[in-house]
C-alpha cells in the first residue's frame, strides 16, 4: 500500500501506532474488493509457478 510505504517510524511503538491508524482506515468497501479479487490472484499466483510477479 502506497500509504505503509510512507511509513517512516522510529521505533516499535510508532509502527504499531501507524499500522493500527491506516487498518482503521480501511474501508468496508475495499475489504469487498480485496475479497472479490482473490480468486483472480490466486490464479496468478499458480501460472506464475513460483515465480515472482507484480501485476495481479
Amino acid at each position: 500500500d502506497k500509504e505503509l510505504k510512507k511509513l517512516k517510524p522510529t521505533n516499535i511503538g510508532q509502527l504499531q501506532t501507524m499500522i493500527e491508524d491506516l487498518w482503521i482506515g480501511v474501508t468496508a468497501m475495499r475489504c469487498q474488493k480485496l475479497v472479490d479479487s482473490m480468486s483472480r490472484r490466486i490464479k496468478q499466483c499458480i501460472l506464475a509457478r513460483g515465480k515472482t510477479f507484480s501485476k495481479y
